[in-house]
């Protein structure tokens, strides 16, 4: 008897330590980009009920948000996660003060991390019905957390836990993500832009070009091109063809590499 109502002591003591801490629900809305509702402001005939439908359409149903959490001095972080409603809209429950990430995970749109502080007591009575206020700001992964930027449009008034504030969270865009790269054509002009192409075809040109132009020379150009080709070229010097006297390449006896080793000298001398 004694242990169960030990038991039941510390259950109630541990229910009334949950009691009293503050909590509120925080909601994020879906909604078009404010730019475009802007642009109907200012006159522009944009039909945002079509538009608004067609984005709702394209959110998938398994879209959902995260608040983040975590400690500097222990290094751990909590995570608790909403799912999306049929309105567009996410909620969290029983948030406690403090200060949270929030992230939409959406599949088809982007959209801006957030920053979400839930502070102190702004109403209320001491132990119950406290009531907390919220404010929510873009941020981005690697920016300083005090670096904050602009804050989210808030929609409902601060209150307890069963109604808290609603904020208007819209995509980057309206343009859905692209997760595939078209195929490329075959392309004509893109054979074009290669180099080797262009190579090949100046080479392909001057071969069947060549004996034309030739055919057009005048015959004194003609007669002196050909006594230029007749000349022994470079390859005939190093040993490659015939040009010197008992039809032997002009150098075809010369050791290069004995040369640049300094041997031929010592032969030389050798045989004097």
């Amino acid at each position: 008897m004694r242990s169960v109502s030990l038991l039941s002591l510390l259950f109630a003591a541990a229910t009334a330590a949950v009691a009293s801490v503050p909590t509120t629900s925080i909601t994020f809305q879906i909604a078009i980009p404010e730019h475009l509702q802007q642009q109907q402001q200012g006159g522009q005939n944009l039909d945002i009920a079509s538009i608004q439908k067609q984005f709702f359409a394209n959110i998938p149903a398994w879209t959902r948000a995260t608040l983040e959490s975590g400690d500097a001095a222990s290094g751990r972080h909590t995570y608790t996660s909403a799912p999306i409603t049929g309105s567009g809209k996410l909620v969290f429950s029983n948030v406690t003060a403090g200060s949270y990430l929030g992230e939409v995970h959406c599949a088809t749109h982007v959209f801006v991390p957030l920053r979400v502080d839930v502070d102190g007591v702004v109403g209320g009575i001491e132990g119950a019905g406290q009531v907390l206020t919220a404010r929510a700001t873009e941020t981005y992964r690697g920016n300083d957390w005090a670096n904050q930027g602009e804050a989210l449009r808030k929609v409902a008034v601060d209150g307890t836990a069963s109604s808290g504030p609603t904020f208007m969270v819209a995509p980057l865009t309206l343009a859905t993500k692209s997760y595939y790269t078209a195929r490329s054509t075959f392309d004509v002009l893109s054979l074009l832009k290669n180099p080797m192409i262009l190579m090949a075809l100046f080479a392909m040109v001057m071969m069947f070009g060549m004996p034309y132009l030739m055919d057009s020379m005048d015959p004194e150009m003609k007669a002196e091109f050909e006594a230029r080709q007749k000349q022994p070229s470079m390859g005939s010097l190093l040993g490659g063809g015939a040009g010197g006297p008992g039809g032997a390449a002009p150098g075809a006896g010369f050791d290069m590499a004995a040369y640049l080793a300094g041997s031929g000298d010592k032969k030389q001398s050798g045989r004097k």
